[in-house]
């Protein structure tokens, strides 16, 4: 056999043994994806992190998200984060199944937690977490070290927290560093169109069917004042804020939940709900307060007015919609002061 053949020969089997190495990763996360209902890759060992996301040629792109969850965890992003990444990893599922032929559409999620991972957080050299990063595609069967490998990346693929904690942050991100394009979005099929037309024909019938009701109904001025009222104090609540921010319902873990986010320009949704119902019950207290005393000097106003409304106007005293006038007031000022304490309860400045 002369040099010549054997040279041949030598990169054959070195070439046989690359593809055979990517499709050995390349199955590990197909597999751990596999077993878990969501697609979420959150087992993986140090030598299988080495061997899939450290080495390459890697036919795939991974999404890694790099947090704390465990039980004495006081990260409230990660949290946000953890939720996120469930949502996205049975999106990205779904687009792997969709094209299994399709190396660019093949994208895993992989999360790695400091409590179960302590060894290989610890090797990569991180000092702060959540971080996010994004392992692209590579031809290279280049091997780098854990603590190089976020060197050897760049910060192009490390992603900055201040874009948002929502799965479409995630996407966007993965589309934009990784050049890719992922849609996740699943086409309408026949059995859906049929649905929608069988909905939209049987919403005419009723309201034809039910129009009296309907007319009756729209010339009832408390339920405009009502819907008026209601959306009032969702504005004042932050209900705009919320939906325009795409605010998270709430933060923290399912340990340790966070319901008012202690910032002062930032807010969850739950307290939008909790400052407008606030709103609505205290100034509801204020509107029976002024009748009942109008109804208790100027009665002879009120004979028109129906039995049950005069009943609550005169028998209701005035120092129970004064308490939940105060009650509401007590609210408002305890959640503002939960998220600037500074503000000490009104007592600004007013104490040590």
């Amino acid at each position: 056999m002369t040099v010549f053949q054997i040279v041949i020969l030598t990169l054959l089997i070195a070439l046989c043994s690359s593809e055979t190495s990517k499709e050995k990763r390349f199955n590990i996360l197909k597999k751990k994806a596999g077993k878990s209902n969501t697609g979420l890759i959150s087992t993986l060992t140090k030598s299988e992190f080495k061997k899939t996301i450290a080495s390459g040629p890697r036919q795939y792109g991974i999404l890694l998200f790099l947090t704390v969850l465990g039980p004495g965890s006081t990260c409230k992003v990660c949290g946000q984060v953890h939720d996120a990444t469930v949502d996205l990893s049975k999106e990205l599922a779904y687009v792997r199944n969709a094209h299994p032929d399709q190396d660019n559409k093949q994208v895993f999620v992989i999360e790695i937690d400091y409590t179960a991972h302590q060894s290989i957080i610890s090797e990569l050299g991180l000092d702060r977490v959540p971080q996010v990063v994004f392992i692209p595609h590579t031809k290279s069967s280049r091997s780098v070290a854990l603590a190089d490998l976020f060197d050897s990346l760049g910060s192009k693929y490390s992603y900055s927290m201040m874009m948002g904690y929502k799965v479409q942050n995630f996407l966007d991100f993965v589309n934009k560093v990784g050049k890719l394009d992922l849609d996740t979005s699943r086409p309408v099929g026949s059995f859906e169109i049929l649905l929608f037309c069988v909905v939209i024909v049987v919403a005419v019938i009723m309201i034809i069917a039910s129009w009296s009701i309907i007319d009756m109904l729209r010339r009832r001025m408390i339920l405009y004042a009502l819907v008026g009222t209601a959306f009032y104090c969702f504005c004042v609540g932050g209900g705009m804020y919320s939906i325009i921010r795409n605010s998270a319902w709430s933060g923290g873990t399912k340990k340790k939940p966070e319901w008012f986010m202690k910032q002062g320009r930032n807010q969850y949704g739950i307290e939008t709900y909790c400052v407008g119902l606030a709103q609505l019950i205290a100034g509801g207290a204020v509107f029976l307060f002024v009748m009942s005393n109008k109804f208790a000097t100027r009665e002879d106003k009120f004979k028109d007015t129906p039995t049950a409304v005069k009943w609550v106007f005169q028998y209701i005293p005035s120092v129970i919609p004064a308490a939940v006038i105060a009650a509401g007031w007590y609210v408002l000022i305890s959640l503002y002061n939960t998220k600037s304490p500074s503000y000490s309860m009104g007592l600004v400045g007013m104490r040590g």
